[in-house]
């Protein structure tokens, strides 16, 4: 999986000015660091906004797609988040060596109801577009996608934690989601440099962000967004 990553690297690192990755699983702030970092002139790409950049990620992790196409997501962009980005620091880290890591400080217990929360509701919509004939569009479109790649079902709702959020294999298991949570976070904090790691706790606003990236405090609040389900 890394054997390409220095050859890619080469070909990037004067084509993207790269700088951020957020290091978290879905449903832990995801849109509000993107609006956060976009206040800044950041532009981030959020895979729930452009789903098409999901593709390659899924295909180099699960499929054993090359490294290069996945890497060429991040072109023109300084900042990206959600599914799957959180599973891809250590290539991100050799690829873009002056790149940093947000990973949201959140308990793994609400995470997993808020997750767990969303799912079931993607579920019931993605059924009733399928019984309706009906074109999908938006969020919907990430689920359908899901349905019909191999190596997007592995990618995505946590399947590749052990859970499955989609309900595509059965109910998911806390113990078990919770679990894979605990360890991926202490995965992140052993293996990102603590000097290129922030641990963001977003109800302490603009201040440690601004400070981590070096850029000045917005003269606007801090945004709390969740355009998909509203809480």
């Amino acid at each position: 999986m890394f054997s390409v990553l220095s050859h890619a690297a080469g070909l990037l690192a004067v084509a993207t000015s790269f700088r951020v990755l957020d290091v978290g699983p879905p449903r832990t702030g995801t849109q509000t660091l993107k609006v956060a970092l976009e206040a800044y002139g950041f532009r981030a790409l959020h895979t729930s906004y452009n789903y098409t950049a999901r593709l390659p990620w899924c295909d180099y992790l699960f499929g054993g797609g090359p490294l290069e196409p996945a890497l060429r997501t991040l072109d023109g962009y300084d900042a990206a988040m959600d599914e799957p980005f959180h599973l891809v620091y250590r290539e991100v880290m050799e690829a873009f060596p002056q790149s940093k890591f947000v990973l949201p400080v959140t308990d793994p217990d609400a995470w997993y109801d808020n997750v767990a929360a969303a799912g079931k509701e993607l579920a019931v919509d993605l059924d009733e577009a399928k019984s309706a004939h009906r074109i999908l569009s938006g969020f919907d479109y990430l689920a359908a996608m899901t349905l019909q790649r191999p190596s997007m079902r592995t990618c995505s709702g946590c399947i590749n934690w052990g859970c499955d959020f989609l309900n595509l294999t059965g109910k998911p298991d806390r113990a078990r989601c919770v679990a894979s949570y605990r360890q991926h976070i202490d995965k992140v904090q052993a293996t990102i440099p603590s000097d290129r790691l922030l641990l963001m706790d977003f109800s302490n606003g603009w201040a440690p962000l601004s400070h981590f990236l070096g850029q000045p405090i917005p003269d606007r609040p801090f945004p709390y967004i969740d355009d998909f389900f509203g809480n």
